[in-house]
């Protein structure tokens, strides 16, 4: 029975820090062209947990296409590291809240009908 698919994204690079990315790999012979090429697990604290949460209850969710289902997001970075034999690459990768931009300041008030004590 496959697993259901719970959720799913995108990663890039991050253009100020990397200027060119490739990935390349050298397949087994006769592997399963449906496998994917990377795979791994995600870990999810209580915070993670009740971010998610509150998106769905404050309705911050946005409807995906592809799952036809309203969707949380956590932003997600990822970092190339080599294991330690010192030659296997792998990536590291984090999640975190997504960012949101600060709201804008209350404009001041040009109120120039004030009372000038004298």
């Amino acid at each position: 029975m496959p697993r259901i698919q719970l959720g799913g994204g995108a990663i890039f690079r991050n253009q100020r820090k990397v200027e060119k990315l490739t990935l390349a790999a050298e397949y087994v012979p006769d592997n399963n062209p449906r496998a994917p090429e990377l795979s791994g697990d995600v870990g999810f604290t209580k915070d993670a947990v009740r971010l998610l949460v509150n998106q769905f209850k404050e309705k911050k969710t946005e409807f995906s296409e592809i799952t036809k289902q309203h969707e949380a997001k956590l932003e997600i970075a990822a970092s190339i590291k080599i294991q330690r034999d010192g030659v296997t690459p792998y990536l590291s990768i984090w999640l975190s809240e997504p960012y949101e931009k600060p709201a804008a300041p209350a404009p001041a008030s040009d109120d120039l009908d004030d009372e000038i004590p004298f």
